[in-house]
Order: C-alpha cells, then sequence, then structure tokens
C-alpha cells in the first residue's frame, strides 16, 4: 500500500479487500492519501456503510477532499490527522520524491518536518455506536502506534480485519523490531495472510522470522498483510 496512484494501481491488493469487506461495513483508512483505496471502501460499503478516512499531510488531504466533495461520497468522513499510539501534537517529516513518503518520526535523513496534530482510534471512536469491521494501514512504518492506539477497537471487535504494510526497515526506524510487530499482531489472534502484488497469490505466513528476512533491507523492501480472526 505505498501510495495512491492510477486505476490499475495495486490490482491485486484492491481486489483482496473488496472481497473482505461488505456493504454495511465500517471501514477506517490510514494513510488515506489522495483517495484511491477510500473511494473504493466508499463503494463496497453502500450507503448504509461507513468509511473514516484519515490524511495528515496537508496536500494529499486537499486532494482528497476534492474527490469525495466532488463525487460526492456521502458515506466517507474525512480527518487531517495523523493516526498514532496518543492524541495531540507530532512532526510529520516529509520528502519529495517520492511523493508520499511521509513519516510521523525522525528517520534521520534530514527531512523538513512541520507540526500536526494526530489521533487515538480508540479515542476517536469512543462512543461509536456499532461495529468497526476493517482497517487499513499505510502509515509509513507507525503502524504499531496506531495498533497501540486502537487497543478496545481490536478487543471489542472480534471479527475486525486488518490490511497492514509490513517493511521491516521502517518499523525499525519507528523503534519497534519487525518480529514484535507481528507476535503483537499474533496476540490479537489473528492470522496473517502475505498479499503478493508480483504474483497475485495470498499466502499464508507460516514462519513470521522467515517473513522478516524475506522483506528486510530498505524501505522500498515491504508487502501488504491481509489478518483475518
Amino acid at each position: 500500500m505505498k501510495r495512491a496512484g492510477p486505476p490499475a494501481y495495486e490490482p491485486f491488493e484492491t481486489l483482496v479487500l473488496s472481497l473482505q469487506i461488505k456493504p454495511g461495513d465500517t471501514v477506517i483508512d490510514l494513510g488515506a492519501n489522495v483517495g484511491h483505496y477510500t473511494t473504493r471502501f466508499s463503494s463496497y460499503v453502500g450507503s448504509e456503510g461507513s468509511v473514516y478516512a484519515f490524511e495528515p499531510d496537508p496536500t494529499a488531504f486537499n486532494a482528497l477532499s476534492k474527490t469525495v466533495n466532488v463525487i460526492p461520497l456521502k458515506n466517507v468522513t474525512l480527518d487531517n490527522r495523523a493516526v498514532a499510539n496518543k492524541t495531540g501534537k507530532l512532526r510529520l517529516y516529509t520528502v519529495r520524491n517520492p511523493q508520499g513518503d511521509y513519516r510521523v518520526f525522525d528517520s534521520g535523513d534530514g527531512r523538513d518536518s512541520f507540526e500536526i496534530n494526530a489521533v487515538r482510534l480508540d479515542h476517536y471512536f469512543k462512543g461509536h455506536k456499532g461495529k468497526i469491521d476493517f482497517i487499513k494501514m499505510d502509515i509509513q512504518g507507525s503502524e504499531p502506534g496506531a495498533i497501540e492506539g486502537a487497543k478496545k477497537i481490536l478487543q471489542d471487535n472480534p471479527h475486525l480485519c486488518l490490511a497492514t504494510e509490513f517493511c521491516p526497515f521502517l518499523l525499525r526506524l519507528f523503534g519497534v523490531e519487525p518480529l514484535d510487530y507481528l507476535r503483537t499482531l499474533l496476540d490479537y489472534g489473528f492470522l496473517l495472510r502475505n498479499i503478493i502484488e508480483r504474483t497475485k497469490t495470498l499466502e499464508p505466513v507460516i514462519d513470521i522470522q522467515y517473513l522478516v528476512s524475506r522483506y528486510d533491507g530498505t524501505a522500498g523492501n515491504y508487502t501488504n498483510l491481509l489478518a483475518t480472526r
């Protein structure tokens, strides 16, 4: 889930997620960028469902807002905040190329940064009536922070599914060992499958150590995981 693109962007993953999301579902899109998945999620859940799209970068959020409002997508709620393990202020570290590689941590490569607002999902959805069915996370290595801030949601919604980017390099820059992140997902009762875009394969994850070694290396070496229970 490296960031939005043309209609052919991640066609296999788009298909996989479309089969997980049903009419009437409540879906959370973390790292919505300009809306590739947000717009599709909106069509999947239909008029009885809801999509909550979070995007902290102002430029991407402006494009996302235009897309949602022009169509219009009445079942989509937009939020110009990062999702993290705390509600408050963070800094967003930006880079011009590749566009969309924004991080809520200092990765030590001389990026410009500016202050943004962040929110815990448990805080945002406090008092929410109804279920949460699906969370998609594409937040450049800070996925563990989002999970930490959503403990109640994960506990209260046993049917909930996740799609998460998995990049060992970025996870370590965030300060979390990749194996620990995978173990956290397993501890919540998730079964993991690897969405392999190149071969159009949904592969069960049997050995998490092998998965880490397979995608270790650089920020460009990553995959996306489907977590179901």
